[in-house]
């Protein structure tokens, strides 16, 4: 029997609800749920020798696992690195090599698998942790006085101070060269980039006695699986820092700079399967003074970055030419199968309300 334009009216907008309240769903599964997300690196380093034969000096900074990330041992393919060691949150390769005239290239491949959901673990502090560094003046007044307003080490008063930080800075609206990170700063102008958001919460949490730290690292895009995204002299990953900290038990993640106003527990002790960490800043950018000294040794320098790419490069002949490229592949995300979970069921719901919609209309205009 033919539906009247009410009834009509009727089942298209509980479809339309229900289907909206399917993808709702689907969007919350996918973003929420605990997942694995992995990603092949593919980082390529070319030495271009016009020429006669010399030699190069490569020093790379790579990541190593931890508690929210779990990174494979490093390929390298062209050369093999003459040195390796380790650092607490990450490894560091030495190439030495002959450098023939025309193209030498060095890569370096690895999987990092990241962690979505809880992220809080046990461990040790120090107390650097608690101190004083560059850019992290806990000992500042303003710092001090914001401080003693939101006392305390327990859970709410340290998500206090994380939301405060949250909603005190404003993403820069144009460039920023060559600025000095620093939280007092940044407090008191409201403007700041990831790396102020870290640097303003860790003072604040070590002013409040909370062991804290400022966390170096990438962030990846959300790209689907399977597709590659390149990039010379950057990274398809950005550079990004957030924060680490620990509330009495346990450590637990934190990114003050990507919080929702309406939800600041959403990266609060949770991951997103987006951060790959390269350690606390201070000790990363020790090591990335090392690898420049030890190459600086070696020949002069032809190319180098600490973020978000983490090199040094070096050759004694004239004329080298240096790019880095690369490449990034999502090789598994678990959370697309929540996705098409939640698709499938949405079509199935939308379908069982219609069909007992036009079985109710239906028995009503026979009546």
């Amino acid at each position: 029997m033919k539906l009247s334009p009410r009834q009509t009216a009727i089942r298209y907008g509980v479809s339309a609800a229900l289907a909206a309240c399917g993808s709702l769903l689907a969007l919350l599964a996918f973003s929420a749920l605990p997942a694995q997300v992995a990603y092949r690196i593919h980082e390529r380093y070319t030495f271009s020798n016009p020429g006669p034969e010399s030699t190069f000096a490569l020093g790379v900074l790579l990541p190593k696992s931890g508690p929210y990330q779990q990174v494979s041992t490093p390929e390298s393919i062209g050369a093999r690195p003459v040195a390796t060691h380790q650092n607490p949150d990450t490894q560091v390769l030495l190439f030495e090599a002959p450098l023939p005239p025309g193209d030498t290239t060095v890569d370096i491949a690895y999987t990092a698998t990241l962690k979505q959901g809880p992220a809080r673990w046990d461990g040790s502090t120090t107390p650097a942790d608690l101190a004083e560094q560059p850019g992290i003046e806990v000992n500042g007044p303003e710092i001090q006085a914001l401080a003693e307003q939101m006392p305390g080490a327990a859970e709410d008063a340290i998500l206090e101070r994380f939301t405060y930080t949250a909603r005190a800075l404003n993403w820069p609206t144009g460039p920023r060269i060559n600025v000095e990170s620093s939280a007092v700063t940044a407090l008191s102008e409201g403007i700041g980039g990831c790396t102020e958001f870290s640097f303003l919460f860790t003072a604040l949490n070590r002013a409040a006695g909370v062991p804290t730290r400022s966390i170096s690292g990438l962030a990846f895009q959300p790209l689907p699986p399977f597709i590659e995204s390149k990039s010379t002299w950057n990274h398809p990953a950005g550079a990004h820092a957030w924060v680490e900290f620990y509330d009495g038990k346990q450590w637990a993640f934190g990114d003050p700079s990507w919080v929702s106003f309406r939800n600041p527990r959403r990266f609060f002790g949770r991951a997103d399967g987006a951060h790959l960490s390269y350690g606390e800043f201070s000790q990363e950018a020790a090591a990335l003074q090392e690898i420049q000294a030890w190459v600086e040794e070696r020949g002069q320098m032809v190319g180098g970055m600490t973020a978000p790419l983490k090199f040094s490069a070096a050759s004694p002949a004239a004329n080298v030419t240096f790019t880095p490229i690369v490449t990034v592949k999502k090789t598994a995300d678990s959370r697309w199968w929540y996705g098409l979970f939640g698709f499938a069921a949405m079509i199935a719901l939308v379908k069982l309300g219609d069909v007992w919609l036009v079985r109710r209309f239906t028995a009503q205009n026979h009546v």
